[in-house]
């Protein structure tokens, strides 16, 4: 059974959206990738990879990008980060 977990950033970052409807499709989209966990690019931005490892993926969630990392030896799925698109260089 795959182990799904929230990054504290993750979670407070979600905690900010007050949109309702932006929340129930972000909802979506995660149980999207907690059933494909490959749908996400693993090209990832240099500043990305600077903040969250090397070993991570995203997918973008507009307007902003879910960063998450999955561990298919282990079958371990963690949710990094959700920042703004336009936070990213």
């Amino acid at each position: 059974m795959r182990e799904v977990s929230y990054s504290n950033q993750f979670a407070e970052s979600v905690a900010d959206i007050v949109s309702e409807k932006l929340r129930m499709r972000l909802d979506g989209v995660l149980a999207s990738i907690e059933a494909l966990p490959g749908i996400g690019s693993p090209n990832v931005q240099k500043s990305l990879r600077d903040d969250y490892g090397p070993d991570i993926r995203k997918l973008p969630f507009p307007p902003f990008v879910i960063v998450y990392r999955y561990d298919s030896i282990r079958d371990l799925l963690e949710f990094v980060a959700l920042p703004h698109g336009r936070n990213i260089a």
